[in-house]
């Protein structure tokens, strides 16, 4: 018999679980990975929705030296064509680290809490789900990891 030959015979209730533990650990990861790609992207598609928010709060009626825009496009398009598209853009470095961090961090609590809720028998049907109250509560014990994690970047971010 070779050494390439090893048969590896039927798994070990202790192989399982390790088995089982390497592959939640490299969900959650991919999980973790998503969110933060996710949190990448919404940042920069929407970061210039954020600059003409923060430039129509700062006129808000009053006479200022920022001109006012009839719309929302009005505005994108006359910062784009006046100020140039990086100033679009401004301010956005801050923004990238706290989406990133927070969604990751929430796809990862969240998944971390869901897999935690299904070893408990009496939160899972018959086909091993858990149910809604179960996925809302993971999804607000998440959520409020997350602000709690995130919350010193956020602060920085507004100063």
């Amino acid at each position: 018999m070779d050494a390439g030959d090893y048969d590896e015979g039927p798994m070990t209730e202790e192989t399982k679980r390790i088995s089982n533990v390497v592959s939640t650990k490299v969900n959650l990861a991919s999980n973790a990975i998503a969110g933060t790609i996710a949190g990448f992207t919404s940042s920069v598609l929407t970061h210039p929705l954020d600059v003409v928010k923060t430039r129509f709060q700062v006129h808000d009626g009053r006479a200022s030296t920022v001109p006012k825009y009839r719309s929302t496009l009005s505005a994108l398009v006359t910062i784009g064509r006046t100020e140039g598209i990086r100033t679009l853009y401004a301010g956005l470095a801050p923004n990238l680290v706290g989406s990133t961090v927070s969604w990751g961090s929430y796809f990862y609590a969240y998944n971390y809490m869901r897999g935690y809720a299904r070893g408990f028998p009496e939160f899972v049907d018959s086909h091993g789900q858990t149910g809604p109250l179960i996925n809302m509560s993971c999804a607000m014990l998440a959520g409020m990891c997350t602000c709690l994690a995130t919350n010193p970047i956020w602060l920085v971010k507004t100063r």
